[in-house]
């Protein structure tokens, strides 16, 4: 009997979550205000066109993964006549193709001697990057400044809590169902929380519950204003710059109990109902600065306080 000498193995999917939530997240973002029945059916139109694409991309004709993804959603955009803007939803499943969950026995499998070959249909320059983001299977950490810790460094903790200001965080492996980022940062306005909180008065609604990073005093403007955001950029304090790039959907972690508040599936149930299960907005750093407690946020028509 032959013996098994190497593996053979696809990446996404295989070693890696694929990106269907970011997937999902993008088809519920082009339903809106379109004329789609749903975000299934926007999904299974976008997967035709990108099927149709791919067949052709051969040879002279050749195109790469982003620029496949890129066709084929602005193809579907157009089809429904939405308001979404491809190139911001796309962000989050390129931003995804470089950081992909690890799926939980591929530390196991590839702690086995035989070698392993890596096959994608992903472009190389985001395949290259996110084995980059690992040492074998040990995540990298990246710092503001630059400098790169391994997971299993002794000080990965220390760095962490030095880069944070804060001694209560660490570096640990997750167990059960697997958590990541949407985008490095998280704002909501105190209007839309409090609009939030009115919904639910028997409930306890704070920041608490939609974790975000910043939350922003919008004085007299109405609840959800960060909702037409979308595609816009900002200044935070003197010199940091943020793009807002798509709304936050919420699920079931806003209802879960956490440093005293109860449980309560009220929330998630109000947020869907009358607002399409979006609560709060993401955004990247266009240029990075220091941002403090009280500092204005300048948006491109005006001054929030």
């Amino acid at each position: 009997m032959p013996r098994c000498r190497a593996l053979l193995l696809d990446f996404y999917g295989t070693l890696v979550d694929e990106d269907t939530d970011v997937i999902e997240a993008i088809c519920q973002e082009v339903c809106r205000n379109a004329q789609a029945a749903s975000p299934a059916e926007v999904a299974r139109t976008w997967s035709s066109i990108f099927r149709e694409l791919t067949s052709v991309s051969l040879g002279t004709a050749f195109r790469l993964q982003r620029d496949l993804a890129q066709m084929s959603l602005a193809a579907t955009v157009s089809r429904y006549h939405s308001a979404a803007d491809p190139d911001a939803l796309l962000e989050a499943q390129f931003s995804y193709w470089q950081r992909p969950r690890i799926q939980p026995d591929t530390q196991e499998l590839l702690a086995t001697t035989l070698p392993a070959c890596l096959v994608s249909n992903i472009d190389r320059a985001d395949l290259v990057a996110a084995l980059a983001s690992y040492d074998g299977i040990i995540p990298v950490v990246t710092f503001p400044d630059g400098h790169q810790v391994r997971g299993d460094d002794p000080q990965a903790d220390q760095h962490l809590q030095r880069a944070l200001r804060r001694a209560d965080v660490g570096l640990a492996r997750e167990s059960g169902v697997s958590h990541f980022d949407q985008a490095p940062l998280h704002l909501i306005t105190d209007a839309s929380l409090s609009w939030r909180a009115a919904a639910v008065p028997d409930v306890q609604v704070d920041a608490r519950r939609v974790r975000p990073n910043l939350v922003l005093r919008t004085g007299q403007f109405a609840a959800l204003i960060e909702d037409a955001w979308v595609g816009r950029t900002a200044r935070i304090g003197h010199s940091a710059v943020v793009e807002f790039t798509h709304r936050t959907e919420r699920c079931v972690m806003i209802n879960n109990a956490r440093d005293g508040l109860v449980h309560s599936s009220q929330v998630l149930r109000a947020v869907a109902e009358e607002n399409d299960l979006m609560l709060g907005i993401y955004a990247k750093v266009i240029r990075p600065g220091t941002v403090r407690l009280g500092d204005e946020v300048l948006l491109m028509d005006g001054l929030l306080k």
